[in-house]
């Protein structure tokens, strides 16, 4: 029998792993940290109603429920008691999106929670690390099929097979669906693996009412330094595709290597929607190479010049390329809004640079953008790796030695992170360093590594990532070493927005204070003595920076 008006909920699963969950529902912060809208569901649900408006659809947003503060408990009981009360419905389909390799722990928690509440349900996973591991995934018996790629086509044809043939339907058929149905992955010659759009307009606009936007507007995934305060903040994304093959990224097993565009009309169309419907006077832009044509950039940059956008800021989250970037496109960038500059270098060898990672990012034009958006009066931010396979000691030295002399006021340094379907991910398995199993998934985390290589141990590659840090960044900030201490108070201030209790950052605010004869520096010493006295790990942080030969002003202290 058919199912006249199919139900889809879709789930979004928080960016943690499993650990991280468990602590953060013990702990109860402030706020969830990490929301960022859940754009793959939100376009998968408008084209949903766009095709077939008979359907409903609804979500459960387990990010969403961590920003509520829930009650001290453990993840089992918190993932049963959200699924349980955010559904509104019996559904016919659920499906469950799964960015992060790091999540699947969680991802397999709430198909098996899903598969017992509603066992008449046809449960699908999708997202980047599911189109990875594809019919893996199936271990799972909870689970029916796996969407791989660009999911709004792959699950409308889902939808509209129980629409037409009810709960006796099979999935064996449907392009980019690996199902249990199936004996082989089924792919037809008109829709590939990923990128399933050449005409991104055909897209509507995401369906924004699915979620709470509120929430992910005012507390989402932006830089809060000074003009992003109090800035209501959109995420959108006006390219899919990247041709670069840099052998840490796994993106292209989604969106593919070819790029598609969307219109310069439908890009403002969205963001005056933002604006009217949502107050919404920030755009973070997550294309994974919004500045592939430097050309098409301007153009957007100035259509954005209308009324109806009038002091709309902008914001590059996943980082923005050096080497598709020009001098005049960085003033363009600066004069529509963008305060802040995250820079993709990566590594400053140029040896990881060409022979290990392919990224090819020309180190001497990084310096000069650096230069440059500095003097415009940008923050500049770099985003930098240590660990890749094959990267010695030396090279990540290199790195970090390269970060502290480029003029960037902040370096983000992160673990190089086996993502599976990445070319890096392969080669850590050929040289037996980890599994094609669950436990290489979970340790896909930017900030730790679980596993020794021949080239360093976790424990030494953790250690030299968090002094590069203590080091580049605080005691040695180059804003320090100016003396442009009003700049490095900004983004000392910074961290302790995101970290309260950050001993590095108290002592820059420190710092700071005392050479602007500011009269707080003294309340200021006495929180970082009180954080001694009372955290532990304050107190493991402060000696490791001392054992590294990072001083402290606030040693003062003791």
């Amino acid at each position: 029998m058919r199912i006249s008006h199919p139900k889809i909920l879709f789930i979004n699963l928080p960016a943690l792993d499993i650990e991280g969950l468990s602590r953060f529902l013990a702990l109860q912060p402030e706020s969830f940290k990490g929301l960022c809208m859940p754009m793959g569901i939100l376009y998968m649900a408008a084209y949903i109603k766009a095709k077939l408006p008979e359907a409903q659809t609804a979500i459960v947003d387990l990010a969403i429920a961590l920003n509520r503060r829930p009650r001290k408990t453990d993840v089992c009981t918190f993932l049963n008691h959200e699924i349980s009360l955010q559904a509104p419905w019996k559904p016919d389909i659920v499906a469950v999106s799964c960015l992060f390799s790091a999540s699947h722990d969680i991802m397999e928690r709430v198909i098996s929670i899903s598969d017992e509440l509603w066992p008449e349900a046809r449960i699908v996973a999708g997202g980047h690390h599911p189109s990875a591991l594809g019919r893996q995934l199936l271990e799972n018996p909870s689970l029916d099929a796996v969407v791989t790629g660009e999911g709004e086509i792959p699950l409308l044809n889902i939808v509209r097979k129980l629409h037409i043939f009810g709960k006796s339907a099979t999935l064996n058929d449907i392009s980019n669906v690996i199902s249990r149905d199936a004996e082989f992955f089924q792919q037809s010659e008109n829709c590939c693996s990923a990128g399933n759009f050449p005409d991104l307009d055909c897209i509507p606009l995401p369906y924004w009412n699915l979620i709470d936007m509120d929430s992910y507007t005012s507390q989402g995934r932006r830089r809060p330094m000074d003009n992003g305060q109090n800035c209501k903040a959109a995420t959108m994304i006006t390219s899919r595709g990247c041709p670069f093959q840099c052998t840490f990224c796994a993106s292209h097993r989604v969106h593919g290597r070819k790029m598609r565009l969307r219109s310069t009309d439908s890009i403002i169309s969205e963001m005056v929607q933002l604006k009217r419907l949502h107050d919404v006077d920030m755009i973070l832009f997550e294309d994974d190479l919004f500045t592939a044509l430097p050309d098409r950039t301007i153009e957007i940059l100035d259509a954005m010049k209308i009324p109806e956008l009038n002091n709309m800021k902008i914001q590059f989250p996943n980082g923005l390329s050096v080497n598709s970037m020009t001098i005049s496109l960085a003033k363009k960038l600066a004069d529509s809004g963008m305060s802040i500059v995250n820079l993709a270098v990566e590594s400053g060898s140029e040896y990881v640079q060409s022979e290990i990672i392919r990224k090819k990012v020309n180190l001497n034009k990084a310096r000069e953008l650096i230069s440059v958006f500095r003097n415009l009066g940008c923050i500049v931010r770099c985003y930098f790796i240590l660990g890749f396979p094959g990267e010695t000691a030396e090279m990540m030295d290199q790195t970090i030695s390269f970060a502290h002399d480029c003029g960037c006021d902040w370096s983000v340094f992160s673990i190089a992170t086996p993502l599976p379907g990445s070319e890096m991910y392969d080669q850590f398995i050929a040289r037996g360093e980890i599994s094609h199993r669950p436990e290489s998934w979970n340790m896909s985390n930017y900030f730790k590594r679980c596993f020794d290589t021949a080239e360093i141990t976790a424990n030494d590659l953790m250690d030299k990532v968090f002094i590069a840090n203590m080091r580049v960044n605080f005691a040695e900030n180059i804003n320090l070493r100016n003396g442009d201490f009003t700049r490095a108070l900004r983004l000392f201030k910074d961290v302790i927005h995101l970290h309260p209790e950050h001993p590095a950052a108290l002592d820059g605010i420190a710092r700071c204070q005392m050479k602007l004869e500011d009269p707080l520096f003294h309340s200021t010493l006495t929180a970082f003595k009180s954080l001694i006295k009372n955290s532990i790990q304050a107190r493991n942080d402060t000696e490791k920076c001392r054992s590294a030969g990072i001083r402290f002003l606030c040693d003062t202290c003791y």
